[in-house]
């Protein structure tokens, strides 16, 4: 399952790449602030989401971050995101 993620501070972009793929979830980046992340062993849409916002949030409150946001898919770095974690 892909997902798009937003940063707020696109100089932490690199730290969020590695911080999932460490975790098992590749990573690609797409613009300057936006990454697609993948969750390969999630058993369905529903848990891997609950497993990715778990390491979000984890990341965030390791980084210091203060937004990541899921972008709907399909979205180029224009598009406005759904889910904020602020």
């Amino acid at each position: 399952m892909g997902v798009r993620l937003r940063v707020s501070d696109s100089d932490l972009l690199e730290d969020l790449l590695l911080f999932l793929e460490r975790r098992g979830c590749p990573a690609r980046q797409l613009g300057v602030d936006l990454i697609e992340a993948e969750v390969p062993h999630g058993i369905h849409a529903e848990q891997a989401r609950m497993e990715l916002d778990l390491y979000l949030c984890g990341w965030k409150a390791l980084s210091g971050a203060s937004i990541v946001e899921m972008a709907p898919q399909g979205c180029g770095t224009k598009c406005p995101a759904e889910t904020p974690y602020a």
